[in-house]
This record gives structure tokens, C-alpha cells and sequence, in this order.
């Protein structure tokens, strides 16, 4: 394979790729004894025709899964050649696309040989740093502290709740309008509510905007400030200080039911021990990998600060089309969540930036080709394919090869920051 780099005036890089004959020829032959048994010929035995007739009667389709296969392993290959393996979003130049004409991608040529054209934003050029040894606070629950809390909401939610007219305590159940404001008299996405049921200690809410109601009587109307840290995940109020106008409807003191063996009966279990069991066994199975993730965000949180840099146009909008997709949102219901889906696409792609930059740096957790082999081997097992091997190729058949890999760098350097990271609190 040659690879000819090319930079343009636009700051873009254009990357030209030419496969030879042979290779081209390897790739025809290997698509085509892949189907060879499933295939049908006049003449012959389902299955049974030589390797030149299926080329020949079947070569459209399988010249266009070659060009398929070539393209994206030689996209892969040549990123990495360049040291551009970090880009996210290349593109296809127009006149090597697909049309009705030429329904395979890229160009096959008289003498044999196969190519095409791409363009790629370059990586941004930073030194990774500030990343070993961060200190934060666990953020997240021990499992004992969860396991209480599970039971003190079943507490709650079967007992009973009496309006007051004393001042707000913590524990109470408030309904309360406010209105939040930056830059003088800006609104921003969910700083305003009216009719809102707060539960005063909980920590689910803004901790400052909560604790400015403790100590208020029903019907008080008051202002507050809220300082956003910089790492906030809304950037339009990251960093800045809002003033929110708040009115007090209703306190409600929770008087929660006894935890006894009545509770327990209550949700399907025999006793509260049984009720506790299952709740510890909870822990175990989906709340452990939810307080590593919490830990993981908050480390990062700090490292996005200390390495800023300029994410390309093309990542984010690549992440933001990613995003859109997994989550099924027609045009309407991404058109309202525009701004929350740009922001976490951006910090989505500037994770990964930092990750990637990491994992070169720190070659101690670079996986060896002996861990490699162990995760193509589990993952063989989970999809009932034959081997390992087996699990590679479907991976660069389809072209998911090098994420594939991404993915598994990634989860080691997660594993390398949180061992690293001094944490204060928690487990």
C-alpha cells in the first residue's frame, strides 16, 4: 500500500491511497472463498463452482465489498503510517463516493490497482500533563452508605408526609418556584421551574440554590447567588455567577415508615434482612461500575482543565450525528437538545483526545499482544464465533477494527488514572 500526504491551504491533510494489483487480488480471492460455499452457479452443485466462476459471476458484488474492506483497512493503516490515527471523522473525496454508475467506493484501475482520496482535520498538538496523582473526592456512595440510603427511601416513599408553617429543615419536601440569571439577565436551560418539588439534603439538586431555603417560612420570596465551577457541565453558565429568584410555596415534613418486617412485606420480601440482601447483591451488579464511572468524571474534570486545547469542527459534529443516533432523537427532538448534545460531544471527543494522548505516553499499560489475544478470545466466546481470529476479521470487515482496540487503550488508561488519583473519601 502507498500512502501520499498532501497539506492544504485550508489547514486540512489529504491522504492519497494506492493499493497494488496483488493486493487487490487478495482481497477479491478472500471475499470471494468466503462465499464460494453459500453461492449457486448454473452448471454446478450449490457450493461446488472453482474460485475463477464465482469471481466472474458474482464479481460486481464482490468488488464492491473489496472496495469496501480495502478502504476502510487502508484508511486505518494510512492514518496510523502519518501518525494521524486520532482522527475520528475522515472523508471520503466526492469523486471516488458511490453513485448509480459506479456503485463501488474508490477507483479500480486498468493495470489492477485500487485507490482513493481522503481529507482529515490534523490532531491537535499538545503535551498531555497534570493527569498522575489527581486529587479528588470519591463523589460516590460505599456500598454500605448506598444500601441505607436504598432503604431510606422505601421509607420514605411508604410513609406519610404533613404540610408545616415552621422554617425549613433539612429533610423537609419543599414546592418552590425559581427563576436563575447570568450576565444580568440571561436565561439558561433548567434555571427556571415553577411548581418544583425540591427535597431539602438529598444532594440531587444545586447544593447552594437548596441550602438557600433552609430556615425560610412558607410564602417567603428571596434572591440568592450560585458560583458555577468552571468544570460545570453547562458551558453557557460554567464559571459564572447566577442570581436566582426564589419563592417558597409549601414545606412538607416526612414522617417515613418504620423499617421492620411490615416495610419488607410491603415491597415482596419476608424481612427487612432479606430486603437488605437484595439490595447489597444490587450494589454488585449495576452500582459499583456507576460509582467508578462518577470517580472516573471527576478526575477528568480536573485534566480537561489542565490541558485545554482546540477540538476540530469535524470531531464534534461526527460526535454530535454518534450521539443523535444512539439515542433515536428525530429532527425536532435534537433540534431542542442542540446546545446539551453539542457540549457533551465536545467534552465527549476531548476526552478521548486526552485518553489517547495518555495511553502514548504511559507505556507501561500499553496491552501486550498476549492481552490482546485474551480479549478477542472472550470475545469469541460471547458471540459463539471460532477463535479469536475469527473475531478479528469481522472486526476489519466492518471496519471497526481500530475502535475496537480504542476502546480497550482507553480502559486501560481509566484503570491507570483512578489507581493513580489520591482520593478522598468513599471505599
Amino acid at each position: 500500500m502507498k500512502v501520499e500526504k498532501e497539506k492544504m491551504e485550508d489547514g486540512t491533510i489529504k491522504l492519497k491511497i494506492s493499493h497494488s494489483e496483488a493486493e487487490v487480488n487478495k482481497s477479491l480471492n478472500d471475499i470471494a472463498k468466503a462465499v464460494a460455499p453459500r453461492t449457486t452457479v448454473n452448471g454446478f452443485r450449490e457450493g461446488m463452482a472453482p474460485l475463477e466462476v464465482v469471481l466472474s459471476t458474482y464479481g460486481k458484488q464482490i468488488r464492491l465489498e473489496a472496495s469496501s474492506r480495502l478502504l476502510h483497512e487502508g484508511t486505518s493503516e494510512a492514518l496510523k503510517d502519518k501518525d494521524l490515527r486520532n482522527i475520528s471523522n475522515p472523508i471520503l473525496l466526492e469523486e471516488y463516493r458511490q453513485t448509480n454508475e459506479k456503485p463501488h467506493l474508490g477507483r479500480f484501475h486498468l493495470d489492477g490497482s485500487f485507490s482513493y482520496e481522503i481529507t482529515v482535520e490534523p490532531p491537535p498538538d499538545f503535551d498531555v500533563k497534570d493527569y498522575k496523582e489527581v486529587s479528588v473526592e470519591s463523589g460516590a456512595k460505599t456500598r454500605e452508605e448506598w444500601v441505607q440510603k436504598q432503604l431510606r427511601d422505601q421509607q420514605k416513599m411508604y410513609g406519610k408526609s404533613e404540610v408545616v408553617t415552621r422554617p425549613v429543615q433539612s429533610g423537609d419536601e419543599l414546592t418552590v418556584d425559581f427563576e436563575g440569571l447570568v450576565d444580568g439577565d440571561v436565561k439558561f436551560e433548567g434555571g427556571s421551574e415553577e411548581g418544583y418539588h425540591l427535597l431539602v439534603g438529598e444532594g440531587d439538586f444545586i447544593k447552594e440554590l437548596e441550602d438557600s431555603f433552609i430556615g425560610h417560612l412558607p410564602d417567603d420570596e428571596f434572591t440568592t447567588t450560585v458560583d458555577f465551577p468552571a468544570t460545570y457541565f453547562l458551558k453557557e453558565v460554567a464559571g459564572k455567577t447566577a442570581i436566582f429568584t426564589c419563592k417558597l410555596h409549601e414545606i412538607r415534613e416526612l414522617v417515613p415508615h418504620e423499617l421492620n418486617d411490615e416495610l419488607a412485606a410491603l415491597l415482596s420480601y419476608e424481612s427487612v434482612d432479606e430486603m437488605t440482601k437484595s439490595y447489597d447483591t444490587l450494589w454488585d451488579t449495576q452500582m459499583a461500575g456507576s460509582a467508578r464511572a462518577k470517580l472516573f468524571s471527576s478526575i477528568m474534570d480536573k485534566i480537561v482543565v489542565s490541558n485545554p486545547f482546540t477540538v476540530p469542527t469535524a470531531w464534534i459534529e461526527s460526535e454530535i450525528q454518534n450521539t443523535v443516533r444512539r439515542l433515536s432523537l428525530d429532527a425536532e427532538d435534537a433540534k431542542v437538545a442542540a446546545q446539551s448534545i453539542a457540549e457533551m460531544s465536545e467534552r465527549t471527543v476531548r476526552v478521548a483526545y486526552i485518553l489517547d494522548k495518555i495511553y502514548e505516553k504511559e507505556s507501561d499499560i500499553h496491552l501486550t499482544a498476549e492481552a490482546l489475544q485474551k480479549i478477542f478470545e472472550e470475545e469469541a466466546v460471547k458471540n459463539g464465533l471460532d477463535g479469536g481470529e475469527a473475531v478479528i476479521e469481522n472486526l476489519k470487515g466492518s471496519g471497526q477494527y481500530e475502535g475496537f482496540i480504542t476502546f480497550y487503550e482507553q480502559q486501560a488508561v481509566i484503570d491507570f488514572l483512578i489507581e493513580s488519583a489520591i482520593i478522598e473519601g468513599g471505599e
